[in-house]
């Protein structure tokens, strides 16, 4: 039996130069059946020839070569591997990275500009023109954000912590749970389930605790720190460690602190909020923190009643509606009471009307007549003549209540 020349060559194809194996791995190649009559012997002979043969040839491939004469040709240079260019569609940052102002930020994570009164930039290292924010728009940390003059911002991060700037104002947003405060007003209000906020200034270093409000005021000299709800730590330049509780207030000037002591009035810390978020969709907030304020008028002090009253009649209708509601709970007639009263009417407006008309059952004369001429202002519906400041003050009850249902039937409703 012939064995084809293409079942020789696949049979010499698997040759490794062993002359033993080879032999076996030609057999295993060799297509079945061999006749009996036909000698083995000679096929395995071959094999092993072969086999020696071609381990010689591979150990004189394997010699080393003569070396050639040095090559005295200026080395090649190697070519760079260029990256594959991308589309420019996809360098672009996505749409959701500009806020609405154009301005193209980073990473915003969860930050995010959420009132926004004047002037609140954008202060880039890289633009020395500072770029106008405006609510909504989504902050990047690792950025410094200013606020001109009469400008107010609220900001909140990963809606846990809530932040309020004030006017003339520079800070960085570091991460979710730091910033660096350089100037201004900042209040700080973190969650309960929340770890503490740092706050890096010039004075030190001032940590929020879960749970707290914290205001500060800062500039190049001096810092100023309160503390409304829950504690505060405060690592000072000077290496001190103090801890603010509750209602505390401290100062430090050029890295000396003065020990905490009590905040006294709150709405000295928090004045500035109001006229700002004033101009913003929290005015519902305003008047909640008016009516709180509304408190503060029974103040011994004549000159803090003073000055929460110019408060209140800087914001005008607003407070109005403050101090309609802080009214709700003083039923008790007193100086307290008639303060508030006076103040009301001060800055009533049309709107006020329905509370003016309660004030007219006042058991406080003085009360009632200035009610009754605050009334004839915002509605422009005078009184009759005989219905004047003394009638209000004096009259029988049965006459003030029937001339207070005629003059409500002419006003518009």
């Amino acid at each position: 039996m012939k064995f084809k020349e293409a079942d020789l060559e696949r049979a010499f194809e698997c040759l490794g130069g062993d002359p033993s194996a080879d032999a076996v791995r030609i057999l295993a190649e060799i297509p079945d059946p061999i006749p009996p009559s036909q000698p083995v012997w000679p096929l395995i002979i071959g094999a092993a020839m072969g086999g020696a043969a071609i381990t010689g040839l591979l150990m004189w491939l394997m010699l080393p070569a003569a070396e050639a004469p040095a090559d005295q040709s200026p080395p090649k240079e190697e070519a760079i591997e260029l990256p594959e260019e991308k589309p420019i569609e996809k360098l672009l940052p996505p749409p959701e990275a500009l806020d609405p102002s154009g301005v193209s930020l980073a990473a915003t994570e969860n930050a995010n500009l959420d009132v926004s009164v004047g002037d609140v930039m954008l202060a880039s290292a890289d633009d020395p023109e500072p770029r106008r924010l405006s609510s909504g728009t989504r902050l990047a940390y690792g950025q410094t954000y200013k606020t001109s003059e009469d400008s107010f911002a609220a900001i909140s991060l990963d809606d846990k912590v809530q932040l309020r700037i004030g006017p003339g104002t520079t800070l960085a947003l570091m991460d979710e749970n730091s910033l660096n405060l350089l100037e201004g007003m900042l209040w700080v209000q973190n969650q309960p389930d929340n770890s503490p906020v740092y706050v890096f200034t010039n004075e030190g270093d001032i940590g929020a605790e879960a749970g707290s409000v914290v205001s500060l005021a800062a500039n190049e000299e001096r810092l100023q720190l309160a503390t409304f709800i829950g504690n505060a730590s405060f690592d000072t330049l000077a290496g001190d460690k103090l801890r603010l509780s509750e209602a505390q207030f401290c100062e430090s000037t050029g890295g000396l602190v003065d020990d905490p002591r009590d905040a006294g009035q709150f709405w000295y810390y928090y004045r500035w909020q109001l006229p700002l978020l004033s101009r913003s969709d929290r005015q519902e907030e305003v008047v909640g923190m008016l009516s709180a304020l509304a408190m503060d008028l029974d103040d011994p002090d004549p000159e803090k009643q003073e000055l929460a009253s110019e408060e209140f009649r800087r914001l005008g209708g607003l407070s109005a509606r403050a101090l309609s509601l802080a009214l709700e709970g003083m039923v008790d007639p007193g100086d307290t009471r008639r303060r508030v009263v006076f103040l009301f009417c001060d800055v009533a407006d049309l709107e006020s009307q329905d509370r003016l008309l309660d004030l007219l059952l006042s058991q406080d004369g003085e009360e009632r007549a200035r009610a009754a001429a605050t009334l004839a202002r915002v509605t422009g519906q005078d009184m009759d003549e005989k219905w004047d400041s003394a009638f209000w003050r004096d009259a029988p009850v049965s006459d003030r209540m029937s001339a207070r249902i005629n003059y409500r039937r002419k006003l518009p409703r």
